[in-house]
């Protein structure tokens, strides 16, 4: 493996295992609005109301988990593609981009009226700065995931032919 190689599959690590570690503390809040409380043993209790719904938090918690091991997943399938560096540096990128576009609409959909599913107001809701906020990276995200794995898949059928 080049060393590029080995620099964007490191970057690509270092970004999962982060937007992972933000999952985990996703499962912090979704725990407290559960609880409406923040409850940390041995801290007494100290009564909350975390904004958003639990659903909302429990989706935020293994969404970003797992958008943080498709990302660790694809650092690790990297070597295996024998893509060029401008190629390369897409599906790299796109994923990072993707990771953390998600990860922002994941933190703001629990809280936004509209649930952060449209940029205007929609049947859950009315348009607030959350909903835009996680929306906008959100649609970014789907459109560079979907060029990125293209990359990939193309790149692991031409490997599977050679």
């Amino acid at each position: 493996m080049d060393a590029d190689t080995k620099r964007l599959q490191a970057l690509m690590l270092g970004n999962g295992f982060l937007v992972m570690i933000i999952g985990m503390l996703f499962g912090f809040v979704l725990g407290f609005a559960l609880l409406q409380a923040i409850d940390l043993w041995p801290i007494p209790p100290i009564a909350v109301e975390i904004p958003g719904t639990t659903r909302g938090w429990a989706t935020a918690h293994a969404g970003t988990i797992l958008n943080g091991l498709m990302v660790v997943a694809m650092a690790l399938a990297l070597p295996h593609l024998a893509l060029d560096g401008g190629r390369a540096r897409w599906v790299v990128w796109g994923l990072v981009a993707t990771a953390w576009g998600n990860t922002l609409f994941y933190t703001f959909a629990p809280i936004a009226p509209n649930r952060a599913l449209s940029m205007g107001a929609n049947r859950f809701g009315d348009a607030t700065l959350t909903g835009v906020l996680g929306f906008a990276p959100a649609m970014i995200a789907a459109l560079l995931v979907l060029i990125a794995l293209a990359i990939a898949a193309r790149a692991a059928f031409a490997q599977a032919r050679r």
